[in-house]
């Protein structure tokens, strides 16, 4: 069976539609998926010397969090047998995207990610990291440095 070009123009536009609906299902059912578990807020006024989490995880930045430059992230004496952790960056009341960085395990129950935050055009420096880990999901609040 042979198409015309009207009939080809046709069968593109309905694919392409099919394609667009199952994204946007996979975006939706993810997004409240996420909705469910509400993180448990954790106070860390010092990320860059770390913090002990309530399972007993620390959390440190490896040097200064700044807008548009690279630092690192470890979770150190994470719970054997669990799913890599993951961290999430959001900004309360803001859309900046996707942030989302799998860490990658480098041995002795360690965790790390490298992380760069995307610039706030309106100069918001305040952001929360939402971190997964196992079962658990955690928010800490930080400020971001300049760039």
């Amino acid at each position: 069976m042979t198409l015309n070009p009207s009939q080809r123009k046709w069968v593109l536009i309905a694919v392409a539609l099919l394609i667009f609906a199952g994204v946007k299902f996979w975006l939706i059912n993810t997004y409240l998926t996420r909705q469910h578990a509400a993180p448990q807020a954790i106070s860390c006024p010092d990320l860059q010397a770390g913090c002990t989490l309530p399972g007993g995880t620390r959390v440190r930045f490896l040097q200064p969090a700044r807008h548009g430059q690279r630092f690192g992230l470890e979770l150190s004496q994470t719970p054997a047998g669990k799913a890599p952790p993951v961290a999430e960056f959001a900004m309360a009341g803001m859309d900046m995207g996707s942030a989302r960085f799998p860490l990658r395990q480098v041995g002795d129950g360690r965790w790390q990610a490298d992380i760069m935050l995307p610039v706030c055009v309106t100069g918001r420096q305040d952001w929360l990291m939402l971190l997964t880990i196992g079962d658990e999901h955690l928010q800490v609040g930080f400020t971001a440095g300049p760039g």
